[in-house]
């Protein structure tokens, strides 16, 4: 995959969740924790709301962000080798992945 379309596809993502409506409250936000050293993993049922609930927890915490999701039809030609330009695009953005 070209580095110059992968960058295009996170741009595109990053300025959809900025854009997107926050939707109905989710009430979980005040109960995810403060985590700085490794990953947090929310999972559920589709459609229960986990897009929304991280959509939020994006704003709220106000810090720069890295997001890309992967179910992005633009991104069906993406491969293991590519993981090295996607390491690249996240280091040229100077966001640190950690909160």
């Amino acid at each position: 995959m070209q580095k110059a379309k992968l960058k295009e596809i996170y741009l595109s993502q990053a300025e959809s969740i900025k854009n997107t409506d926050d939707g109905v409250f989710r009430f979980a936000l005040n109960f995810l924790p403060d985590i700085k050293n490794h990953a947090l993993v929310i999972s559920g049922v589709r459609r229960c709301g986990k897009s929304t609930l991280l959509r939020q927890f994006i704003k709220k915490a106000g810090k720069p962000f890295f997001y890309l999701n992967f179910d992005d039809l633009r991104l069906l030609e993406f491969s293991v080798s590519d993981y090295g330009i996607l390491d690249e695009i996240i280091d040229e953005t100077g966001i640190k992945l950690i909160f």
